[in-house]
């Protein structure tokens, strides 16, 4: 079970998973997975990441290299410190490692050596296509991409519509890369989340 630390840390943290409890989805995927290389893109205050390395600390192996670029993003975003000071509280820094870096700069990890991959860079249609056609050589078969967003709710969040954004359904529906090398699911409750799996 997971420690009773790092639910009253995450519950203090911001996120739009809170509400409906995706920080479970994560532990439990990761549990049940057995990752050993795990990516997050966009930490914002760490939620998913906590829970990403709350379940490889009770996995007993694996590593998340979680990327933001924290508080130079001009819209919503924390500090590298402030993350870190919560990892560094809950002894998770053996499976987790903060890098501060622009996810579309820098080069992630090696071809066909990541197990696990979670997504979430103010995502819309052109964020989950680059992403995925950039992280599907990186994955191993078998391995997941969780993306933040994927149905029509969140296709129609308020910012979405302000910008012009292309829609995420969009690129689920007619992406080839994705339908013909992946098993895929939208789960709805806000935000929503598009799971992966390569075949």
């Amino acid at each position: 079970m997971i420690d009773s630390k790092v639910l009253t840390l995450v519950n203090s943290l911001h996120s739009s998973y809170k509400e409906n409890e995706y920080g479970w989805l994560f532990y439990s995927l990761v549990r049940c997975l057995k990752p050993e290389v795990c990516v997050e893109l966009g930490v914002l205050e760490g939620y998913s990441a906590i829970f990403i390395a709350a379940a490889l600390r009770a996995n007993g192996k694996g590593r998340l290299y979680a990327y933001d670029l924290f508080e130079y993003y001009e819209h919503r975003c924390s500090t590298l410190e402030y993350v870190q000071s919560n990892v560094d509280k809950l002894a998770l820094g053996s499976y987790i490692e903060l890098i501060k870096g622009n996810a579309y700069d820098v080069e992630i990890v090696e071809n066909n050596s990541v197990d696990f991959i979670h997504i979430d860079l103010s995502n819309d249609g052109d964020v989950f296509r680059t992403f995925l056609e950039r992280m599907d050589p990186k994955l191993r078969v078998g391995g997941v991409i969780i993306f933040e967003g994927g149905s029509a709710e969140r296709d129609n969040y308020e910012w979405m519509v302000k910008y012009n954004k292309p829609k995420i359904q969009d690129v689920i529906q007619s992406n080839e890369l994705l339908i013909t090398n992946y098993e895929f699911v939208v789960l709805r409750p806000f935000p929503s989340v598009t799971i992966c799996t390569k075949r």
